[in-house]
C-alpha cells in the first residue's frame, strides 16, 4: 500500500513528532502508538515507511472547452423574465423602478424626488434597502402608475 488514508496519515504526523521526545517512555508509547494506529487501517511499518519514500504523483491537467469567440457561453440561469445577470442582483430590481418612478417628474413632489435620489446612490454603492424604504418606493411607484 502505497497510500495512507488521509485521517491516518493526519494522526501519524501527530504521532511522529512526539518521537523526538527526550523521555525512553514516551518514545516507547508513541512508537506502540503508531503501530496501532497503522494496524487500524489494515497497514504496518513498511506500508508507512513506502508511503513516506514513494514519488509524489504527477499533477493532474484538466481540459475544458471554452466557447466559440464572440458568442456567449450557453446558460440555463433563467428566472421568469429576468436574465441570469440580475438574478444575482438582488438591488437591480430596485434600482430598474427607481429609474422607472425618476421618469415621472412632474408627478412627484420634491420630497419624493430627492428621495428617489438618495435611493438610486444607496443601490449604485451596494447597499440594500431598508423595509421602510422598499414600502416607500412601492407606494411612489403606485402613485406614478408604475409597475413594481
Amino acid at each position: 500500500m502505497s497510500m495512507l488514508p488521509a485521517p491516518i496519515a493526519e494522526r501519524l504526523g501527530k504521532l511522529i513528532g512526539r518521537l523526538g521526545s527526550d523521555h525512553d517512555g514516551e518514545v516507547v508509547a508513541t512508537s506502540r502508538a503508531i503501530q496501532r494506529t497503522l494496524k487500524s487501517a489494515g497497514c504496518d511499518l513498511h506500508d508507512l515507511a513506502e508511503a513516506l519514500t514513494a514519488p509524489p504523483s504527477p499533477p493532474q491537467i484538466v481540459y475544458r472547452e471554452r466557447p466559440a469567440a464572440g458568442r456567449p457561453a450557453p446558460t440555463s440561469y433563467r428566472w421568469g423574465p429576468s436574465t441570469w445577470r440580475e438574478g444575482f442582483d438582488p438591488n437591480r430590481r430596485w434600482q430598474t423602478l427607481v429609474a422607472r418612478c425618476q421618469l415621472a417628474v412632474g408627478r412627484l413632489s420634491d420630497w419624493e424626488t430627492s428621495f428617489l435620489v438618495s435611493l438610486k446612490g444607496r443601490l449604485d454603492r451596494g447597499h440594500d434597502l431598508t423595509d421602510r424604504q422598499r414600502d416607500r418606493l412601492l407606494e411612489i411607484a403606485t402613485k406614478v402608475g408604475v409597475q413594481a
